[in-house]
This record gives structure tokens, C-alpha cells and sequence, in this order.
């Protein structure tokens, strides 16, 4: 049904030990939202989506899909400040107390091509917020379907294409 038997699903799963599914968009539309929901709810851990570019494309809207999601039990997606787009979120990987986290989820809707700039600094916040909370001990990580113009700019100074190698400095 979706590309592995069950019996396969639950052997790779005993396999990995998994205890948090990431989907980085390009989820589902209006047609196929029933079938990821239950996929994602098959293999009963924790799952955190964030919207893509071909989200929600024609039949109906982002509001739609994460109302969806997140009436599923273990579905973790909050919908966010809706000036940001649906689906920005925070979300931190902790034992105990907040303070003890060891990592920090940052979950960010694409929209159609990248995140905007209320976004960014939203992001920017929430370092600040974190690294602040855990006094610097949690790695944040943020996650999103298309990336953001930076990432390019890094590669283009750490790559010499010219010469395919990276640079040593």
C-alpha cells in the first residue's frame, strides 16, 4: 500500500528504533491527506510535518491539510502566527525541563518558493530565546522544504567550482 508491507514497515522500524518522523513538505493535497495522516499514525511515534511548495496546490488550503494533521494523535505541527504562512512551529527535544534541552526544531513553511522575512527573524528569535533558556547546550536545527538563499551563498564561498574542490580556508 505504501511501498513496503507491513511486516517490512515494522522490522525496518524494530531496525532504527525511531522516535520522531520529520516530513519536509510536498505532504498532500485535498486527495491524499486521509492516506499520509494514517501512514504517519501506522507507525504510532511522534510526527512533525512542515509545509512545501506543492502543498495544498488547487483543491484546497494549508488551514485544510494542518487541521488534518493535527487532529491526528500523534501529530505535533502547531499552525503558528498565520502572518508567517501555516505550520511554523517550534518544537524542543528535552528529558525533563525546557532548560535541559538538547536540541531545538524549527519548523518553517516554504510557501511557494521561501521562507519570508518575518519568518527569518522569527527564526533569529528563536535562537536568541533558546540559546538563552538552555545557556547555549541545545543544537537548533531548522527545517524546511526549499532553503533558504544563505545556504547557497555559503556554498558558493566554501566551493570552488572552477576547480571542483572545496576550499581549504
Amino acid at each position: 500500500k505504501y511501498g513496503l508491507r507491513t511486516s517490512d514497515r515494522c522490522h525496518w522500524f524494530a531496525m532504527t528504533a525511531l522516535r520522531l518522523f520529520v516530513v519536509c513538505g510536498d505532504n498532500s493535497d485535498y486527495y491524499s491527506i486521509k492516506r499520509i495522516t494514517d501512514l504517519m499514525e501506522s507507525f504510532g511515534i511522534p510526527w512533525a510535518p512542515v509545509f512545501g511548495n506543492h502543498d495544498g496546490e488547487g483543491n484546497c488550503t494549508l488551514d485544510y491539510l494542518a487541521e488534518r494533521m493535527i487532529e491526528c494523535p500523534h501529530c505535533l505541527m502547531k499552525k503558528g502566527d498565520p502572518r508567517m504562512g501555516v505550520g511554523n512551529y517550534v518544537l524542543l527535544i528535552t528529558e525533563d525541563e525546557p532548560e535541559n534541552a538538547q536540541s531545538c526544531l524549527v519548523f518553517c513553511d516554504s510557501h511557494r518558493s521561501q521562507p519570508n522575512e518575518l519568518q527569518k527573524e522569527w527564526g533569529a528569535a528563536v535562537c536568541k530565546s533558546v540559546n538563552a533558556l538552555t545557556q547555549g547546550k541545545a543544537e537548533i536545527s531548522f527545517l524546511m522544504h526549499i532553503p533558504l538563499p544563505e545556504y547557497q551563498y555559503l556554498y558558493n564561498e566554501g566551493y570552488d567550482a572552477i576547480h571542483e574542490k572545496w576550499r581549504d580556508e
